[in-house]
């Protein structure tokens, strides 16, 4: 396709590591402090435990399957665009 200056693109689903679950993590059992004792009745502890449980697991997926090469595929990206302006 390079000749007809056409770029081609895979672009695969990927897990890449963020600050979101940490920060969850760190701040459900503070925001759950801040409830009223009513909204706690009405959700339940068990409700705390769940979410909890389920940040953890995605911490671990994160840890497990998350890609470290996300700059290096951006670069490649911008390097990759900027080549073909120059064309």
């Amino acid at each position: 396709m390079e000749p007809f200056n056409i770029s081609v693109h895979t672009l695969e689903p990927g897990y890449f590591k963020t600050d979101v679950l940490t920060t969850l993590q760190n701040d459900i059992s503070k925001r759950w402090e801040e409830l009223d004792e009513e909204m706690k009745k009405d959700f339940g502890e068990e409700f705390l435990q769940k979410c909890e449980a389920i940040i953890v697991l995605g911490v671990h997926l994160e840890r497990v399957f998350s890609e470290t090469h996300v700059d290096s595929v951006v670069g490649f990206s911008c390097s990759e665009a900027e080549f073909h302006q120059n064309l």
